[in-house]
């Protein structure tokens, strides 16, 4: 299954359906479903306007928000559908960035437990998943 690696706690707010654009420098053919996988490296910072888009959707649906240190890392967290690929001067959601290829997504999905000690790649990747596992 397709694989991309996204830094924390960016790819925890794509599992619970909170961010629904992926921003990159890069256009795809591909859509449908794909993993999330949160890389190795240190959590970034949200933004005021991020914070403030995360805390009224964790609080519109009963989310608790962990301390982003304690997100799990070089771990398979979710899936997530590939809906569409668009380039944008600028676009109006707290996540997306401006001169981006904004990846929209939906129908994500957070695992219960994640597929721990995954080492991560640039781009898309594959990874061998038999989804009646989660």
């Amino acid at each position: 299954m397709k694989v991309l690696s996204i830094r924390q706690p960016y790819a925890w707010l794509i599992a619970i359906g909170c961010k629904t654009i992926e921003n990159r420098t890069w256009n795809r053919k591909f859509r449908g479903r794909f993993l999330i996988h949160a890389s190795q490296a240190k959590p970034e910072k949200l933004d005021g306007w991020q914070k403030s888009a995360m805390k009224k959707y964790c609080q519109e649906h009963g989310i608790v928000i962990p301390d982003f240190k304690d997100l799990p890392t070089s771990s398979i967290i979710g899936s997530v559908e590939l809906d569409d690929i668009q380039f944008h001067e600028a676009y109006p959601d707290a996540f997306a960035e401006d001169f981006q290829y904004h990846w929209f997504l939906k129908n994500a999905k957070l695992f219960d437990e994640p597929i721990r000690n995954v080492k991560g790649k640039l781009f898309i990747w594959d990874y061998e998943y038999n989804e009646a596992e989660k």
